[in-house]
């Protein structure tokens, strides 16, 4: 009796088994042969595992290590104590650096980059700022790539209690007959400047000749407004109260020595003053306007010289 033995595996079956033990070995060999460093070379880590294992590498006692971050500026702050400020004289500032970390600094001042608009006006010394050049000022500073936010700070001129009106411009001051008179009291602001800064300069009462001189100016601008008989009595007032402040210092001196003073402490009248003034051909010619109108006439000051005459109470400046 002959038996026939059925194969285990069809062909089919068969040739599934063996393409499946072949990737079993391939699976295997790769596992054996295959290179761990280059694998940890090949595999993507992340940025933050990244700086660990350089930690560790550079730190091969420590378990972990933290890598600093460099704190950087947030806000940079500028503070002024004053908006306003008189030249040649100084005020405080205060300039603070705020880090991300949430520390501050005050950095010192010749670390700073300072923009200063028009550049001479100020000069910045340790903490203070100080006053140069009349005019609006604007600042701000620069530190570590950090700008604070622009400040604008007004310098003025103050002489003797006398506070200057802006410098004007020239060509628009001479276009008219009045000129220009920012701050409203009468006198134009060129005279008004040039009388305070040039009697400020004088070793002798340089008050009492700012105020005459002042008051001088002031009825000289009524003359030019309304060039008539009616102006003449400003006019006396400010002659009145010169004269009164001469008689007061010549008491005790003979006539030739009040003579001799008077013709050294003039002021009503002052050949420079009187040439600031009339400056333009129509200030001239309204000059002789007012001229004419008081000619045929006689004219007789009847008030007595005293210290009421004065629009400033000369009396009480202290010289």
């Amino acid at each position: 009796m002959i038996k026939i033995v059925k194969p285990l595996l069809s062909k089919p079956s068969f040739i599934i088994t063996l393409i499946l033990a072949l990737i079993m070995i391939l699976i295997v060999g790769r596992v054996l042969f295959f290179d761990g460093d280059d694998a940890d070379k090949n595999q993507e880590i992340p940025k933050e595992e990244k700086v660990t294992l350089e930690s560790r590498e550079s730190h091969p006692n420590s378990r972990d290590t933290t890598v600093d971050v460099v704190p950087y500026i947030k806000a940079l702050t500028l503070e002024i104590e004053k908006k306003e400020l008189n030249k040649n004289t100084s005020v405080r500032y205060s300039l603070t650096a705020l880090y991300s970390d949430g520390t501050t600094k005050i950095p010192k001042s010749d670390e700073v980059v300072w923009n200063i608009e028009p550049k001479k006006s100020l000069q910045v010394s340790n903490t203070t700022l100080i006053a140069k050049q009349e005019g609006e000022v604007i600042l701000n500073a620069e530190f570590q790539g950090k700008t604070s936010k622009a400040r604008q700070l007004n310098i003025y001129w103050e002489l003797n209690g006398h506070k200057l009106p802006p410098k004007p411009d020239q060509k628009v001051n001479d276009s008219t007959l009045l000129g220009i008179d920012s701050n409203d009291n009468g006198i134009r602001d060129d005279v008004e400047r040039y009388v305070i800064i040039r009697y400020a300069q004088y070793r002798e009462f340089p008050k009492t000749k700012t105020a005459i001189a002042l008051q001088y100016a002031w009825s000289s601008q009524k003359i030019l407004e309304n060039p008539t008989m009616e102006s003449s009595d400003i006019e006396d007032d400010a002659l009145a109260c010169q004269f009164y402040w001469v008689e007061k210092q010549t008491k005790e001196m003979s006539g030739f020595e009040t003579m001799q003073y008077y013709s050294k402490h003039e002021v009503f009248g002052d050949a420079k003053i009187k040439d600031k003034i009339y400056n333009t051909r129509e200030r001239i010619n309204t000059k002789f306007s007012y001229n004419a109108a008081l000619g045929g006439h006689i004219l007789e000051d009847k008030k007595d010289e005293t210290i009421d005459r004065c629009r400033t109470n000369i009396d009480e400046l202290g010289e």
